[in-house]
């Protein structure tokens, strides 16, 4: 009898374990999907829409406030759209001085389109598609600013890299990407060559093709949308060294 007893303890005893095993499953799948689901799906907020391979700027996005101040002229022409595009960034350290010497700094890099900054006249299809590409050339500067510093970091093995090169790559970036907008806007709008739009379009996605390794993620998006650090024991880096290539 005794043997018995214990045998049905001991078939008890496996059966809680599986029980929990499970439970703890079920636990960590959810919170797999919850922050896939937040990371994967959550491509804008109130006030920006965040660069994704499959996200578009419509007219919608368009919402500040429209009169003849949204009107703009460059060379005789008047456009009917005014947008604000930006890359958007933080760096987040470790909290603890000690750590700084041995844990890496991390940087979250994103283009966005600024829905309140943006104003609209009247829909003009040519001028979204441009200002797409546009969207889409922060992207590739985006993209330049993380492989560079990946660079850098192969190099110099520094455990607080961004904090100390990152507004220097991307002085660097942001000035190509502002004069490639120019050209665009000058060959399709200004100084119009024949198929220039589709040109444009085919060498941007060029671009972006040949760059797909350091594309922008949806943890870093996740990073801006939740607006605080996402790894436990990192602040945000309360100083950024300035543009050391200027000095």
């Amino acid at each position: 009898m005794p043997p018995a007893v214990a045998v049905r303890g001991t078939r008890c005893e496996d059966n809680n374990k599986k029980m929990r095993k499970t439970i703890i499953i079920l636990i960590l799948s959810v919170g797999f999907i919850n922050l896939n689901a937040q990371a994967n799906h959550s491509t804008e907020n109130e006030y920006f829409v965040f660069w994704q391979p499959n996200t578009k700027i419509n007219f919608s996005h368009f919402q500040a406030e429209s009169d003849t101040s949204c009107i703009f002229s460059v060379a005789g022409h008047n456009f009917q759209m005014s947008a604000t595009i930006r890359l958007e960034s933080v760096v987040d350290i470790p909290k603890r001085r000690r750590d700084r010497r041995r844990k890496f700094d991390r940087l979250y890099l994103a283009p966005v389109f600024c829905k309140h900054c943006s104003c609209i006249l009247s829909e003009d299809s040519l001028e979204l598609k441009a200002f797409q590409l546009l969207f889409d050339i922060a992207e590739v500067s985006a993209r330049g600013i993380r492989r560079d510093l990946s660079e850098f970091r192969e190099k110099a093995n520094a455990v607080n890299l961004y904090s100390m090169w990152f507004t220097t790559v991307r002085t660097s970036w942001e000035n190509t990407m502002r004069g490639i907008w120019a050209s665009i806007f000058r060959d399709v709008f200004i100084e119009p060559k024949e198929d220039a739009y589709k040109q444009w379009r085919e060498t941007v996605n060029e671009f972006l093709k040949q760059s797909e390794t350091h594309a922008t993620r949806p943890e870093e998006i996740y990073r801006f949308i939740r607006g605080k650090p996402v790894e436990r024991g990192y602040q945000v880096a309360p100083t950024i060294m300035g543009d050391l290539g200027s000095r």
